[in-house]
């Protein structure tokens, strides 16, 4: 069997073939910036025009609630209330993780639903796309002399939406800003009045004079045909040739009393502009699974072939593609890695010596292509998390081939032949460094096994550390014998011959002593050294509280978004005259690029952690602000959080930045829950006030509040009554006046444009208008015209806003950004401390509970630490079998602990703040502790005099060829980090520090600890301990 190993031909063809998956895994494998969320949120938004929000809450809002709930993949339903529309967020449980067939459940759950809707409640729409990043945007702007034509703008972003989903690979592409087309069928107010009609009866009238439905067909003997009628609306003509018969039976055309026109939608749902002049973008997202160098050069090669074509007037600009920001990522990551390999095998040179470094070092890129040829069949794509657990698992990825070239080396300078070594180095190691790679993988794999968009943000990492060593175990234990007589002289070392550095690895003498004499003197005192080597991890978990806490770190982009918000009674048209200016300032500041604005929604996703629930919100505006460089984003964002609230202070600003990992809607959130409006919306003000005054809190409030107006139209029903009129028949004309009334479609090849009809805008824009309708009695009533006036009384009253619910319960929202520099676990501290000194209580049958950051971070670790239990017990199970003792296991596993208290000493002496990806470092240091002492440990179980607790024995071997692996492995390993601590930013240096500041002092702490607990077990099996030491033989048993 051991004659394998050195065929070689077959070593050629191994390596071939590692070389062929790599190399071929590296040129096709999908790239990202960043690992891809699924997107288990999605929003179902239903309009419901002239309705306030509390009959939008009972009518639409609730029934759909009710319906989704009834899923059992839904974990959360929440929603918004507003005048006029209905926005449910249907939130699904994390263990989901094919999406999809989710969706199309509620699709026909809301199908299923529409029906009992109210009839003038428009159809539930599901939007599921929210929740990723499109991978190139185009802006389509105006540019000519003349007044902007958003209709022609929109015509070509249809063409260029058509055109790249044309592109192989596009998945999605949507188009924003734009505003839907139609007919507006504008009747003469008196012309309609005097034939006792009014807007309801024309818009009737339309909709059975269109042409539309099928006539069925005829089934012959020998053919088939269809039945289809002519006089479909095909033409503006067409409608004013419509008959319209009067109250008194006079038969009128429809252009008679009535002008038409084909505009947009008015009020416009959004508007978009780019740099200032009008815009229409278009967002293209390409397949999982694609390349998106290549996707984005055919994407590219779309829009400039597009761009050829005669568009006089119009410019068409790239305004983002993902591709750049992947080649930096990866550029940057993958330079990382490669620094990080040439300081490896510098080390292992000074370490181990010029041979056994390169028997080392060629199994270093061989690991690496072995694990990027597994990512395909593991499913993780190429991006900044993936190539980083390369790195992480850089030092790891050695450990086991320095043992291995250790002992392969040293009995060969004892004289024993390659076969001989080889196949002692197997029998003697194949065990331990199994269970050491199995035991550091099972440290990883609460990560791997992380449900939800955390685990999928972290788990690529955790996943490329298990195929790295894996891999690592295979190349070290069957690969690495292999070269083993292409680099090492078969032949014993010459009795006192002495050797250069560069065949045995420096020594430092100088050092080497005092290390002996510390290690020494705590091994003759073992429980002083366990006592000490516990002391420092101890101090660090206890330094733990005093730590800032993050979830996740803010991101180095060259591009930061800015909410505005007016009052929410506010116009359109109102918010885009403010925006206009408000985007005149912004662009002014020096480092400024351009801008992507939205107003009435929220503008096109561009990064993948963004969530914003705003939709159908006059008062609402969303500004991309692109920057020349990460550097002046971060110089910017202050800037303007000070400047835009003191020049614009009717507006709501909001600053911000971009944050790695999960999407967290509002970094510091209470909700208070409880059944009463009123009750809710005074809490909601007073806690909001407090939150306002917190250093840090940007743009506090809450969500639900009865600040805005609206007409209250108190009607005299036995008024009413006397001219024929019911409260429905009042509200169904006031409606159809004001809004205005759909009465069928106008059919251009394939697209439907509604034909809207309605008074003119001057007879709808104001109180005036409002009293001066006249409402129309059904036949058998008044013989005329009915003043509103004549029966209500019209005043204004006071109106709510955002009616908020979540899982079937009212609450109350108040939240805040936070301040560019702060941390929102300090600002919700301040915020919580306020609370207590406000002497902030709820009533009985309320409760308070807070969201945001805490919320999400207290999830994840939550459920990270969850999956922890199980694989415990895998790991004991994998020492028992391997060390055959208990005593020993508990030395392990008390060693794995300390780094806990190392790590996050390190964390406090840094000064870095105790994310999410700190967990995951820690934990992957826990599993190098175990993985450092189970080596020790076994070296001593392999002498006698050691096993037997001899201090001398147990010293020579910690302080000799033992130390040299484990100092070797160890510096290697923080080697590897250096160059992440070097990336700049908050993501990876406070990741890289702690895990290799951590490692450096639990190697340290090892020494001390792994042979002084090994001899205090040892002597307390033996029973030369005292007294209360040996009765708990019983419980540590052997």
């Amino acid at each position: 069997m051991i004659g394998v190993l050195f065929n070689r031909r077959l070593l050629i063809l191994v390596i071939a073939f590692l070389l062929a998956i790599g190399v071929g895994a590296l040129l096709t494998l999908p790239r990202a910036e960043d690992p891809t969320i699924k997107a288990r949120s999605a929003s179902i938004t239903t309009l419901y025009s002239g309705a306030g929000a509390e009959r939008v809450e009972a009518l639409v809002t609730q029934p759909i609630e009710e319906e989704i709930r009834t899923l059992s993949e839904v974990d959360e339903v929440s929603s918004v209330s507003r005048a006029g529309v209905s926005i449910v967020t249907v939130t699904l449980r994390d263990e989901i993780s094919s999406v999809e067939p989710v969706w199309s459940r509620v699709r026909d759950k809301l199908s299923d639903l529409e029906a009992s809707l109210p009839s003038d409640a428009g159809t539930p729409n599901l939007n599921d796309e929210g929740g990723y990043a499109y991978t190139v945007g185009v802006a389509i702007t105006w540019q000519s002399a003349s007044p902007p034509d958003r209709l022609i703008l929109q015509r070509y972003a249809k063409a260029l939406s058509e055109r790249l989903r044309s592109v192989p690979g596009t998945d999605h592409v949507e188009v924003h800003g734009d505003v839907p087309e139609r007919v507006d069928v504008t009747i003469n107010e008196d012309a309609v009045r005097a034939a006792g009609l009014d807007v309801a009866d024309i818009a009737r009238t339309l909709a059975t004079a269109d042409a539309r439905g099928s006539a069925g067909q005829i089934v012959g003997p020998g053919n088939t045909l269809t039945v289809e009628l002519t006089g479909s609306f095909d033409s503006l003509t067409r409608l004013r040739e419509v008959p319209v018969i009067s109250a008194s039976g006079q038969t009128l055309r429809l252009g008679d009393i009535a002008t038409f026109s084909r505009a947009l939608q008015d009020p416009p749902g959004e508007i978009g502009f780019h740099n200032g002049d009008p815009a229409v973008f278009v967002g293209a997202r390409m397949q999982t699974g694609q390349r998106v160098d290549l996707w984005v050069s055919s994407a590219l090669e779309a829009v400039e072939e597009f761009r050829s074509r005669d568009v006089s007037g119009i410019d068409i600009d790239v305004v983002f593609e993902q591709a750049s920001y992947t080649q930096d990522r990866l550029s940057s990551v993958f330079i990382s890695l490669l620094q990080g390999l040439i300081i490896v095998v510098g080390v292992l040179i000074f370490t181990m010596g010029i041979r056994s470094a390169i028997a080392v070092g060629v199994t270093i890129p061989l690991v690496a292509l072995t694990t990027i040829g597994l990512f395909p069949i593991v499913g993780i794509e190429l991006h900044q998390m993936s190539i980083v657990g390369i790195i992480v698992a850089l030092g790891l990825m050695v450990d086991n081939a320095i043992i291995m070239t250790n002992d392969i080396r040293d009995d060969l300078a004892k004289g024993d032949t390659f076969a001989g070594a080889v196949r002692h180095a197997i029998s003697k190691l194949f065990w331990p460094l199994l269970a050491s790679t199995v035991t550091t993988m099972l440290a990883f794999m609460p990560i791997v096994l992380l449900p939800g968009a955390a685990g999928e943000f972290v788990g690529p990492m955790a996943i490329a550390v298990l195929c790295a060593l894996a891999s690592s175990f295979l190349i070290s234990m069957f690969a690495l014998p292999a070269f083993a007589p292409l680099i090492f002289k078969e032949r014993a070392a010459e009795p006192g011959a002495r050797l250069s550095w560069l065949s045995t690895g420096i020594s430092l003498p100088m050092l080497a002593g005092p290390f002996r004499s510390v290690i020494g003197f705590f091994i003759r005192r073992p429980l002083l050294g366990v006592i000490t080597s516990l002391a420092i991890p101890i101090i660090g978990i206890g330094a733990l509280p005093t730590v800032p806490t993050v979830f996740f770190p803010p991101a180095d982009r060259d591009q930061f978004r800015i909410e505005v918000k007016l009052p929410q009674t506010s116009s359109i048209e109102a918010t885009t005259r403010e925006l206009e200016t408000i985007d005149a300032f912004i662009r002014a500041e020096e480092g400024v690029h351009g801008t992507l604005v939205i107003v009435g929604a929220a503008a096109p996703q561009l990064y993948y952690n963004v969530i914003s629930s705003e939709s159908a919100n006059p008062a609402f505006a969303d500004i991309i602000v692109n920057t020349e460089t990460p550097a002046t984003t971060a110089r910017l964002i202050p800037v303007l959080q000070q400047r835009l609230p003191e020049e614009f202070p009717n507006a709501s600003i909001a600053v911000l930045r971009y944050d790695f990992g999960p999407p967290v809607a509002k970094p510091i959130e209470m909700r208070i829950i409880g059944p009463d409006l009123e009750t809710l919306a005074v809490l909601g003000q007073e806690a909001a006030g407090i939150l306002a005054n917190v250093p840090g809190a940007v743009r506090a409030g809450p969500a639900m509040h009865r600040d805005a107006l609206k007409f209250a139209v108190d009607v005299d029903e036995d008024a009413a009554k006397r001219v024929g009129l019911g409260l429905g028949d009042i509200s169904a004309q006031l409606n159809a006046a004001l809004t205005g009334s759909v009465g069928g479609f106008v059919l251009e090849d394939t697209e439907q444009l509604p034909v809207t009809v309605r008074y003119a805008n001057e007879a709808r824009s104001g109180a005036a208008e409002l009293s001066a309708v006249s409402l129309t009695p059904p036949i058998g009533g008044a013989a005329t015209g009915v003043p509103l006036t004549a029966i209500a009384e019209i005043g204004v009253a006071p109106a709510w806003v955002d009616l908020q619910r979540k899982d079937g319960e009212r609450l109350q929202t108040i939240s805040s950004y936070v301040a560019y520099g702060e941390l929102p676990s300090e600002v919700l501290a301040r915020f919580q401390a306020a609370l207590d000194e406000a002497a902030f209580k709820v009533p009985p049958g309320y409760r308070i509970e807070f969201g945001g950051e805490a919320e999400a971070r207290g999830d994840a670790v939550g459920t990270l630490l969850s999956q922890v239990s199980i694989l415990l017990v895998l790991a004991v199970t994998t020492l028992l079998l391997v060390l055959n003792s208990f005593r020993r296991m508990l030395i392990v596993f008390v060693a794995g602990a300390m780094a806990l208290g190392f790590g996050f000493l390190v964390l406090k002496l840094t000064g870095n703040n105790f994310g999410f990806l700190i967990v995951v470092g820690v934990m992957g240091l826990i599993g190098v502790g175990l993985n450092d002492t189970i080596v020790i440990v076994s070296a001593f179980d392999e002498n006698e005099d050691a096993r037997g607790g001899n201090p001398d024995a147990l010293l020579d071997i910690v302080s000799g060829s033992v130390a040299r692996h484990v100092w070797s492995t160890t510096i290697t390993t923080a080697g590897g980090f250096v160059p992440l601590m070097l990336t700049g930013g908050e993501f990876w240096p406070p990741f890289a520090q702690v895990f290799a500041g951590g490692l450096l002092l639990l190697t340290i702490a090892a020494f001390i600890f792994a042979p002084s607990a090994y001899r205090l077990a040892v002597r307390m099996r033996q029973g030369r301990t005292n007294p209360a030491s040996a009765a708990l033989r019983p419980i540590l048993g052997d």
